[in-house]
Order: structure tokens, then C-alpha cells, then sequence
């Protein structure tokens, strides 16, 4: 090899640009050689294409609270995988007796079933499928409401034999009830402000077997940041449901013995004229992006329906036929579908909210008295572990032969 001292210019020169062509420049500082990065030959950023994000997997979860002479003993729920309706999916599990209504927790993927047999509410995490321990509540709960900020519940009471007359809110950090608010008596459905500021109590009195008692005909207002309860608002007759507006404006109540639809001012909390219905209104929700309301009806005679609602003119705008009995209804979040659990066909129903049209190809069959209903998404790889669950591996034996 030739000396350092004698190499040629070009040989400087080539080495020179191999170096510059790698990114560095060599710097001579007190006798050490120092290589920068130059700062024009440094590689761009390589951005690699990335998959595109698979969405979530919308879900139902469906309380079953049994049917004919076994009414009210069950103790089971199901959830269904509502993107495979072709060849549905489902996981069954356990809660409490007489799960009468239920509520997602969308943050923490948690729904929450009242056991209206039990005085307890269920925690269910739906990722794996699993009920945990059983919160205490007051006696009968029936409706449940949980804040925007997922932090806590709110369980009526209606009790049984006497009638129940308070609110229990539940601490869903710790899954500990705290001091209950008293309301009117049978409370059943509650809904909560898109601020969550209030909650609203349907106070129906006594329409459960067991109870005695007068029907009522009131919905209180509780300021939840208070947790005081304020001047009931006279409605119909058995208000059941409640629902509030997706805009934040309006409360809307079911009177089951009135055949009404009652909306009340939130800015006032005063009630406006009632809404006829084809019949007994059972449940009510908001319709996202629409501007509507939707009703379940149970026909006294022809035929059950779902009633939609304008909540801008407070008026019924068109009905849609479903089957026998449906007892719980909710809106997906694009407001272009409904779906609903009717009771008395064993069966959960997509409507079209586009066509007025109900899907009745993709009917799923729930047994034992389908009731309540919540919907929900979980992500999609949560998803196939719930519905496809490997096999626990068997142990090996270490016993000889």
C-alpha cells in the first residue's frame, strides 16, 4: 500500500467523494477526525404503506328474562355479533335474575345489566365475555343510565312488595353504590343530558305483578351534580321510558297507559302536548344524525309498530310494522338503522330507517324471552376471540404406563 503522504489528488479526490456520497464529512479538531452527517446528502424518510385500519365489530347485547311460566326467573344475556348476520355468531353468559334493562359503558367496553330479581346490577366485560361480581342496588332495579364520562350509574329502583322510590348511583371507578336519591314511586326508565348535568326519572308507579298502588304520572328531574332530586313533571299515565334528544333539548317519555309520547323542555322542565301512538309505547330512543326519535309500540289490537318522531315539530312523522311484542328499541350511530327485540317473536330485528323496511332476512332468534337490548362495538380482533375462543389445551398426563 502506498504512504498516506504520497497518495494521488484523484485518489483523494474518489475517496473524498465516496465519503460526501455516504453522508459524512470528515473534520479534523485537535488532532481528532470527527465524521458529520452532510446535511444534504441524509436520506429521506422512507413512508411504507400501511394497511388500511380494520373497523370495529358492532355489537347487541340481548337480556332474556324468560317466557311463559318461567317469566322473570331467567338469568341470561347473550351477546351477537351484528356484522355476520348471515351465519350468526353469539356468546352466552350469566347474570343476574330478571336482567330487565341494560347500558354500555362505550369507553371501557363494559355493559351493565340491572338483575331485577336480585337487587343487583352485573358488570359484563366485553372483550372477554366474562359477568364480574355483582354492585349492589336498591330493591327492583329496573332502568340504568350511565353519565357521558363513563364514571358513573344511575339504577331506578321500582321494587316489588312495597314499591321502590329511589335512585342508586353506582361509582363505576370502584363499583360501589353510593347514597340513593329519593324519587317518585315505581320509577323505571332514566335517562341522562348529553351533559350530564341531569337525569331524568319515569316515575309509572305500580305496574308490576306484585305491586300495590297507584299508576303514576310524573318524571323527576335530578340534578346530578347536586344529587338532588327536583319538582316531578306531570306527564301520562305509566311512563316506562325515557329518552332524551340527541340535541340536548327535549325529553321524551313513554305514558304505556296513556298510548302518548309526552316531550318535556329542558330549559324549562315543562311537558308539551302529548304525541299520540298506535298503542302502548314501550321504549323510546334517539335517532343519531336525524333529528328524530324513535318509539316501539305494542299494539292493543292489529298490528306492533315503531313510531318515528320529529323532535324539531314534536309530532309523528311515520310507522313502520315489526313483530310481536317489541319491548326494547335503539339506533345505530349513523342513524340508518334500528334495531329492536320483540318479546313475543323471540326474535332481534335490523330496521332500514332509509326504506322503512324491516330486514326480516336477518332476524336472529333469541330464546327464553329476549327484552332488553344495548348496542356497542368492540375492536375486531376482541371480537374473534369472543366468538371464537381456542380450545383449552388439554394437559399432559405424567402418569406411567
Amino acid at each position: 500500500m502506498k504512504p498516506l503522504a504520497i497518495r494521488t489528488y484523484h485518489q483523494r479526490r474518489r475517496r473524498r467523494a465516496r465519503i460526501l456520497g455516504a453522508g459524512l464529512a470528515a473534520v479534523v479538531l485537535g488532532g481528532g477526525i470527527y465524521f458529520l452527517v452532510h446535511p444534504s446528502a441524509t436520506k429521506p424518510a422512507v413512508h411504507l404503506p400501511s394497511a388500511p385500519a380494520t373497523p370495529p365489530t358492532p355489537i347487541a347485547i340481548v337480556t332474556q328474562i324468560g317466557s311463559g311460566p318461567s317469566l322473570g326467573t331467567a338469568a341470561d344475556a347473550t351477546i351477537i355479533d351484528l356484522a355476520n348476520l348471515a351465519d350468526v355468531h353469539r356468546h352466552h353468559l350469566g347474570v343476574g335474575t330478571f336482567p330487565d334493562a341494560v347500558a354500555v359503558d362505550a369507553v371501557r367496553h363494559v355493559a351493565y345489566i340491572t338483575n331485577y330479581g336480585q337487587g343487583t346490577v352485573t358488570p359484563v366485560d366485553l372483550f372477554t365475555g366474562i359477568s364480574k361480581r355483582a354492585i349492589p342496588a336498591g330493591s327492583g332495579p329496573a332502568g340504568i343510565a350511565i353519565s357521558p364520562n363513563g364514571k358513573m350509574a344511575y339504577v331506578t329502583d321500582a321494587g316489588s312488595a312495597p314499591m321502590g322510590d329511589t335512585v342508586t348511583p353506582i361509582n363505576l371507578v370502584t363499583d360501589r353504590p353510593l347514597k340513593a336519591i329519593r324519587v317518585g314511586l315505581g320509577p323505571q326508565g332514566i335517562a341522562i343530558t348529553p351533559d350530564g348535568s341531569r337525569a331524568y326519572v319515569a316515575n309509572a308507579g305500580a305496574i308490576v305483578t306484585g305491586q300495590t298502588g297507584a299508576i303514576g304520572h310524573t318524571v323527576t328531574p335530578i340534578n346530578l351534580r347536586t344529587g338532588r332530586a327536583l319538582a316531578p313533571i306531570n306527564v301520562g299515565n305509566a311512563p316506562i321510558a325515557v329518552a332524551i334528544s340527541q340535541d340536548g333539548t327535549t325529553v321524551f317519555v313513554t305514558n304505556s297507559y296513556s298510548g302518548s309520547v309526552s316531550p318535556i323542555s329542558i330549559a324549562s322542565d315543562s311537558a308539551g302536548t302529548p304525541i299520540e301512538m298506535s298503542g302502548s309505547p314501550q321504549a323510546i330512543a334517539s335517532v343519531p344524525r336525524k333529528g328524530e326519535m324513535i318509539v316501539a309500540n305494542a299494539a292493543t289490537t292489529g298490528t306492533d309498530s315503531l313510531t318515528l318522531i320529529s323532535v324539531a315539530t314534536e309530532t309523528a312523522t311515520s310507522s313502520i310494522p315489526v313483530p310481536k311484542n317489541p319491548t326494547s328499541v335503539e339506533a345505530t350511530p349513523d342513524g340508518k338503522s334500528a334495531w329492536v327485540v320483540c318479546f313475543g317473536a323471540g326474535t332481534l330485528v335490523r330496521i332500514n330507517l332509509v326504506t322503512s323496511v324491516v330486514d326480516a332476512s336477518h332476524a336472529v332468534a333469541i330464546p327464553n324471552g329476549p327484552y332488553a337490548l344495548s348496542l356497542g362495538s368492540i375492536p375486531s380482533a376482541m371480537a374473534r376471540q369472543l366468538f371464537f375462543p381456542k380450545p383449552a389445551k388439554r394437559s399432559k398426563s405424567g402418569s406411567k404406563g
